[in-house]
């Protein structure tokens, strides 16, 4: 535990649960579909500080990452019938 009354060990869990809301809103967003969620999937992709860490082939870049379910973001636009996500 630091001076400030913060563990470490926290920080860690901290970013993985950022991740996992990220994941999840980026889910939700490609199952709706609808205009202003495409803006705010650009958004999100374009804003992803990792972005530049993975190329896009890379499974642990936004585009490519699976949900709890193991799906991944083509196939919930596709079984959503949202066709402008895919």
């Amino acid at each position: 535990m630091s001076s400030y009354g913060i563990s470490l060990h926290n920080i860690g869990n901290n970013k993985v649960i950022d991740q996992a809301r990220e994941t999840e809103e980026f889910f939700e967003l490609i199952s709706i579909g609808g205009s202003k969620e495409i803006d705010a999937l650009k958004n999100l992709i374009l804003n992803d500080p990792k972005s530049n860490f993975y190329s896009k082939t890379d499974p642990r870049h936004l585009i490519n990452r699976k949900n709890f379910l193991n799906q991944t973001p083509i196939y919930i636009a596709a079984k959503h019938g949202n066709l402008n996500v895919v």
